[in-house]
């Protein structure tokens, strides 16, 4: 448990405490922003079961991963057909709606909730109706554009199951997921740990918790906060945010760019995924992990055709990273 709670740090998308781990300074586990140490004692901070830890769970990735690939064609030549007329109109009216919603809900808490003259920020009573409100903003955000694309997807022949809505192999889908769970688990934490270290190395400090809502989660006195922050990372975030950039950013992609450049709209995916979560960060080191979890996410749902398996992996993820965020509030506060 010592070397997970080394392992992990906690940073999240906007607006829902999205997740990617970063580690914990060991230096210092008694604020939330970390001082980096002086670079030439990097090792003497970064204790051996860190370094242990950090190889360790990159070659049990790579492990997995090649167990895996070694039994599968690892190409997309013959990935499911995609809802073919979903194209560039789509895709900006989607935006569109959802960043109706964004000025809808900004509309709404200017009027209800009211600026902090000194923070020029919203102006909250308190955490509880911070947590309330987000989840609120959420949903209204992404509803508009999510039942444009049912209605869309609806009129197309077969278009709800090619686009991903409808699991084309339900029982593969949920093994795919829980495979990805275990393999992006591993590659993002290591790929976060090495981060963290060449910040270090760079005399850059690294907050211990990177999004506001996992503060609110590790601050949080009540039950309220605790339930409707799961609700928000581990059930809404991973179905919406999928959607979006699995459903229709690649598939929209997808159709103007040609299928021979499948991999070109999975990274182009991943890099929107990685850069859309910017704002709720306080620092850079998450973004590569974004970066590859988008991938692993992109890959499989070009594979399959299916949004289950990328939302499964989501959902794990953000379920992780929630629980060790739990705990280690509960443990400080023990």
């Amino acid at each position: 448990m010592r070397v997970i709670t080394h392992l992990l740090q906690i940073s999240s998308a906007d607006p829902t405490p999205e997740s990617v781990p970063i580690p914990l300074n060991p230096a210092d586990t008694s604020s939330t922003q970390a001082v980096a140490p002086a670079p030439e004692n990097i090792l003497d901070t970064l204790q051996a079961e860190l370094i242990v830890a950090l190889v360790g769970v990159i070659v049990a990735g790579l492990l997995v991963m090649w167990w895996q690939l070694r039994k599968n064609d690892f190409s997309l030549q013959s990935a499911p057909k995609r809802p073919h007329d979903f194209g560039l109109i789509d895709f900006l009216a989607v935006f569109f709606l959802y960043f109706l919603g964004q000025f809808i809900v900004q509309q709404i808490a200017i009027n209800f909730i009211g600026i902090n003259q000194d923070t020029q920020q919203f102006d909250f009573a308190s955490d509880s109706q911070y947590v309330r409100f987000n989840l609120i903003g959420q949903i209204v955000t992404y509803i508009p554009g999510i039942l444009y694309l049912l209605g869309r997807c609806g009129f197309l022949k077969n278009g709800l199951k090619q686009f991903g809505f409808i699991p084309r192999k339900p029982l593969r889908d949920i093994k795919l997921g829980v495979l990805g769970i275990v393999i992006s688990l591993p590659l993002v934490f290591g790929i976060s740990a090495i981060m963290v270290i060449i910040s270090h190395l760079l005399g850059e400090n690294v907050p211990e918790i990177g999004h506001v809502l996992l503060q609110k989660l590790a601050d949080s006195t009540t039950f309220e906060i605790p339930l409707l922050l799961g609700i928000g990372a581990i059930l809404l975030a991973p179905v919406f945010e999928e959607i979006f950039f699995r459903g229709v950013v690649q598939t929209a992609l997808l159709n103007m760019l040609g299928k021979q450049q499948r991999w070109l709209v999975i990274f182009l995916a991943a890099t929107g995924f990685a850069l859309i979560h910017l704002s709720a960060l306080p620092s850079w080191q998450p973004l590569p992990s974004l970066f590859l979890l988008g991938l692993i996410m992109g890959y499989v749902y070009e594979k399959t055709g299916s949004l289950l398996p990328p939302i499964l992996i989501h959902m794990g993820f953000n379920a992780f990273n929630f629980s060790m965020v739990l705990l280690s509030a509960t443990a400080k506060g023990a």
